[in-house]
Formats: C-alpha cells, sequence, structure tokens
C-alpha cells in the first residue's frame, strides 16, 4: 500500500474515532452541537475519493475547536463523502457520485451515499463543498450560483478571486452535483477546487484558512447582520467566468493536447485537442479552459 493510501486509511479511522463522541446522522460524519446558535454549516470533503489534499486540514480544525482555539457559536456537521474509492485511492468505484445528489431511481452503493450525504444539505444553512482538480490547475477557483449570499461568502473569504458560474440546478432524476443540489434547495454554498489533487502544503492552508473564515463570518453574524456585505465590500472583487462553450466527449479517443492547465487562456482558433473520429478540437473564442 503507497504512503499516501496509508496516510488516508489513518485519516479514516481517525474520523471513526471522533464519531464515538461527535457522531454524525450518517456513517463517517461529525456533528458538533451548538453552544448558543447560529446557521448550521456543513463541511463535505472527498466526494471524489482521490482528492485528499484537504484532510488534514479538516483534522486540524476539529482539534482547534475541541482546545477551543477556535469557537462557533452554530451547529457544525463534517463529512468524508466516497469512502470506499477514498481506501481504493480512486475517483469512484462504479459511478461518480457527484453526478447522483437526489436521485432516487439509481440504486448502485454511491448513488446510495450520494442520497445520504444530500440529506446532510438538506438539514443545514450554509454548504462548502472542498475539492481538487483531476489535472494540473493555475490556482484555485470557487464554483457558485448567482445567489447574493454565495457571491459575497466567496468574495469575503478571498481564498481566491476566480469563480466559474452555474445556474441552479433544473435537472431532474440524476446527474446533479452537490452544490447544484445546494443551489437548488436555496442554500447558502460554494465549491473551491484547492489545487490539483493529492496532499499538498498549499491545498491544506488553504482548506484550513477558508473554514476558519467560514465560522469567523458566521460568528461575527450573530452580532452584526451585515458583517458579510460588509467584509465582502472590503474584498477585492471576484472575476465571474460563464460556461459560454462546452465540448463533449465523444468517445475514448476524444482527448486535450498535452500541457494544458485548468485557468490557462486559450486563443480564438487554437487547437487544443483531438474528437473521437480525429478532428480538431479548436477554440471557438479567446478564453479561459477548464476541463
Amino acid at each position: 500500500m503507497s504512503s499516501e493510501l496509508n496516510r488516508v486509511n489513518k485519516y479514516i479511522e481517525q474520523c471513526e474515532e471522533l464519531a464515538k463522541n461527535h457522531p454524525g446522522p450518517i456513517a463517517h460524519s461529525l456533528h458538533f452541537k451548538a453552544t448558543t446558535g447560529g446557521p448550521h454549516i456543513y463541511f463535505s470533503f472527498c466526494v471524489h475519493g482521490n482528492e485528499v489534499g484537504s484532510l488534514p486540514a479538516l483534522f486540524r480544525l476539529i482539534q482547534e475547536i475541541q482546545s477551543q482555539k477556535i469557537s462557533y457559536p452554530g451547529p457544525l456537521t463534517f463529512s468524508l463523502g466516497n469512502v470506499a474509492a477514498m481506501r481504493a485511492g480512486r475517483r469512484y468505484i462504479e459511478m461518480d457520485m457527484n453526478r447522483h445528489y437526489g436521485d432516487g431511481a439509481s440504486s448502485p452503493p454511491e448513488a446510495q451515499r450520494a442520497n445520504e450525504l444530500a440529506q446532510l444539505i438538506d438539514k443545514c444553512h450554509v454548504f462548502i463543498d472542498i475539492h481538487q482538480t483531476i489535472e494540473p490547475t493555475l490556482g484555485p477557483f470557487y464554483v457558485l450560483s448567482e445567489k447574493p449570499e454565495n457571491l459575497e461568502l466567496a468574495q469575503a473569504l478571498g481564498a481566491t478571486q476566480i469563480a466559474l458560474m452555474r445556474k441552479p440546478a433544473v435537472e431532474k432524476g440524476s446527474y446533479k452535483t452537490a452544490t447544484n443540489y445546494a443551489f437548488a434547495k436555496n442554500k447558502t454554498a460554494l465549491t473551491i477546487e484547492l489545487s490539483q489533487r493529492g496532499f499538498v502544503p498549499e491545498a491544506e492552508e488553504l482548506a484550513f484558512e477558508l473554514m476558519k473564515n467560514v465560522l469567523l463570518i458566521y460568528s461575527q453574524m450573530s452580532k452584526n447582520l451585515n458583517f458579510l456585505r460588509q467584509k465582502s465590500q472590503s474584498m477585492p472583487p471576484l472575476k465571474l467566468l460563464d460556461i459560454e462553450f462546452y465540448q463533449a466527449f465523444d468517445g475514448p479517443l476524444c482527448r486535450l493536447n498535452e500541457g494544458f492547465s485548468n485557468l490557462q487562456v486559450i486563443k480564438e482558433n487554437q487547437v487544443v485537442g483531438r474528437s473521437h473520429s480525429g478532428k480538431d478540437l479548436v477554440a471557438p473564442f479567446r478564453g479561459v479552459m477548464l476541463f
């Protein structure tokens, strides 16, 4: 077993040990009860089993909560998503769990797990989903909907100034991501893509600061309801990216050329890859690449 998988298994065991005193509503979830009051905040980790770079930050945050170095008056929930895939060092086992939130028609274990996690979203007020990209990225970025509080929260946190905008989910049945599910439920929600997958110090530090600042913002809002807006207005504005073109994956031979990174600027008419049938994939305009 690789050193990374050994480390992941130790974090899973640590979660199971913490759950003895702080059990969450579902397996591999933790819950800390409110002391006085505040919005119920839910942090989600490892919906994709090989995106493990935020795990050190999770247990560092919990340690500081337990030692009272960090406090939050409202209820807190944490979850490990696809634990089977985490143990295997894979993105998923049978199906991408992050396409099946709220999908009552699908029965494989990963779809069932997605629906368990969806129940945690139903109960929270604020949902933070922490991810990493599969391939290299030039920096972190958010995934957001245009709900004002989502935009204000992302800008106030200052983890990155780049945000990919998504419309609240309108699809029925399957293929709903965690944040699309949260957007459709009108929750305050954001996804952050920290870095390329794996244990890297930058991902740990960014995840820790993000979570700490979420707790600080909502703690301050119990004293000043305008704190989030004021904090947001004091920070640099977000750069909002809209999806203007989507290249469908048309078969196993469809691929990008080597050397691209997420957030890389590409030129109009630039050849970026090949389709399954061997045709050039050509950028229709100047823009930013995400994949």
